[in-house]
């Protein structure tokens, strides 16, 4: 008996490594219902899809927006704005992106407000808050602060953020070349066409 009870008490014990094991790996990861904020601007058209080659294109949906993830499965982010009660949809294109899905959903949203005290806004100069709230990025301007203004670029284009340039899509006919020195955009290019 004693060794039935041992072999029980070793199986749940080993069942729930494994649980807690998946849940850090992000296995087990699964938001859907909860309440999140924004981390960046979002630019939407009127079919609501969102694609992550982040088109500057349409309304956008600024950093700090409350919202409800409806659902993360598959290359898709559904997710809801409080204030607006529409549904919109990240999707993930594997064409544009070398992100999974669970990286993609972490540098979109947060489950700390970014304008409470403290947030990652805080860290922004005057400057850097006005153009984030224009959805605009302009000589200056952090690293940081360009991602909240901007989003992040497609990552087939830009792999790595660590780079001095990030390639963004206005559209599917032009792209922004924003270049960096010292961790400050030193020149914008808006002149440039997409190279697929």
């Amino acid at each position: 008996m004693k060794k039935i009870v041992a072999l029980f008490v070793l199986v749940m014990l080993l069942g729930h490594y494994a649980l807690v094991s998946a849940k850090e790996k992000g296995d087990k990861f699964n938001p859907a219902g909860e309440t999140y904020y924004t981390k960046a601007n979002i630019w939407y058209e009127g079919q609501r899809d969102i694609l992550s080659v982040n088109y500057h294109v349409g309304a956008m949906l600024p950093a700090g927006t409350k919202v409800k993830i409806i659902s993360v499965k598959s290359n898709q982010i559904v997710f809801e704005p409080l204030d607006m009660k529409t549904n919109f949809t990240l999707v993930n294109l594997r064409k544009y992106s070398t992100t999974n899905l669970n990286d993609y959903f972490n540098q979109y949203f947060s489950k700390e407000d970014v304008k409470a005290e403290g947030g990652i806004f805080s860290k922004f100069t005057k400057e850097e808050l006005a153009n984030i709230k224009k959805g605009t990025v302009v000589e200056g301007m952090s690293k940081e602060a360009v991602l909240v203004a901007y989003g992040y670029p497609p990552s087939h284009r830009t792999p790595n953020i660590a780079l001095d340039y990030w390639e963004y899509w206005r559209n599917k006919f032009k792209r922004d070349l924003v270049y960096f020195q010292d961790n400050k955009v030193i020149k914008i290019d808006k002149t440039m066409r997409p190279t697929r």
